[in-house]
């Protein structure tokens, strides 16, 4: 990504508040990386990508900001925000932000001077037309986006891109149990082949139809398969009916972590929908995140405005959804478009 500056000193206010910036990886110190670690549900928006650019020489377009606080003048800083501005096969990637701290705590006094010296920060470092949106906590994403409206003039969406609630699934909450078999035909649920790229493909072009503006064409949709398919985090529903196949649903994982896998896209053809395929794939992920590879937890983003798909992931043990009372790390989320940017995909 071009206009990216150098990384600038550590800056701090008169209120203990200090702004650090990182244009590589490697430059990353090893307390942040802890953090993230420690954070890692919050963080599988950045950490998974920022661990992946640790194997790479200088990756242009990468950018971390990250905003301490010092309560008294003697004390240790704490991490309280991670900012990130970055990219991959697919495009750009929103600005995304994740708190170290409750989402109770993130109040309108306690954000507004951290959010103002995290903004300024962003306008010195990249170009206004890249930040198409913000992607964080709630409350979060708010007070950035109206402070980086502010700041550069650039106008909000009304609407917001997304609106989702955050949830999470452990091996204690995980509902694993046998499927009802369908009674015409029989399936496999398996990592997605590179025969299946075409079938990925059109299921990748229409879960894009649903999210505006990150709508796919078919080169589009075709380079997001292959992508999916060769670095195996794509899962398909099989169905065989008549001695025929069908790819009947996907799930995709684009971004796992070590202790935490994500469950970034589920999406049934419209010919396959309510025989259960959704619930039987995604329960097949999470068995193999959560049982076979031993992860702690497996996270995903369910729109409010989806209920179907919220229904689904209760049943497999996600916490928080269908009106059930919220766990610690269950939080709403939301993206807020700027209009005039370059719009990436992700």
């Amino acid at each position: 990504m071009p206009g990216i500056a150098q990384p600038q000193p550590v800056r701090a206010s008169t209120r203990g508040i200090y702004i650090s910036t990182y244009t590589s990886a490697r430059s990353i110190p090893l307390s942040v990386w802890t953090t993230l670690q420690e954070n890692e549900r919050a963080a599988n928006v950045i950490l998974p990508h920022a661990l992946a650019s640790l194997d790479k020489e200088d990756v242009p377009g990468q950018l971390w900001i990250t905003c301490k606080t010092a309560l008294t003048p003697d004390a240790e800083p704490e991490l309280e925000f991670i900012l990130s501005c970055s990219e991959w096969h697919m495009g750009t990637y929103p600005i995304f932000i994740i708190s170290t701290l409750p989402t109770s705590c993130l109040a309108p006094a306690f954000l507004a001077p951290r959010v103002a010296m995290l903004t300024a920060e962003l306008q010195a470092c990249i170009p206004t037309e890249r930040a198409y949106s913000i992607f964080a906590p709630a409350p979060l994403a708010k007070a950035f986006a109206q402070a980086w409206s502010n700041v550069t003039g650039v106008e909000l969406e009304d609407h917001p891109y997304y609106a989702a609630r955050f949830s999470h699934c452990s091996r204690k909450t995980f509902v694993d149990r046998s499927q009802t078999l369908p009674y015409d035909c029989t399936y496999n649920l398996r990592l997605a082949c590179e025969g299946d790229i075409p079938h990925v493909a059109e299921l990748c072009k229409g879960f894009a139809s649903d999210s505006d503006p990150f709508i796919l064409d078919d080169a589009g949709a075709l380079k997001e398969a292959n992508y999916l398919v060769s670095n195996k985090i794509a899962w398909v529903h099989e169905v065989i009916q008549n001695n025929s196949s069908h790819i009947a649903c996907l799930v995709a994982t684009t971004r796992n972590g070590v202790n935490v896998g994500t469950i970034t896209k589920v999406f049934t053809h419209p010919a396959w929908r309510k025989r259960g395929c959704a619930e039987r794939l995604v329960r097949k992920v999470c068995r193999n995140f959560l049982i076979t590879q031993g992860k702690q937890w497996v996270v995903l983003y369910v729109a409010h405005n989806n209920p179907a798909a919220a229904k689904v992931y209760d049943k497999v043990g996600f916490t928080g959804l269908c009106g059930k009372p919220r766990a610690e790390g269950v939080d709403d989320w939301i993206e807020i478009g700027c209009r005039g940017a370059q719009i990436g995909h992700w």
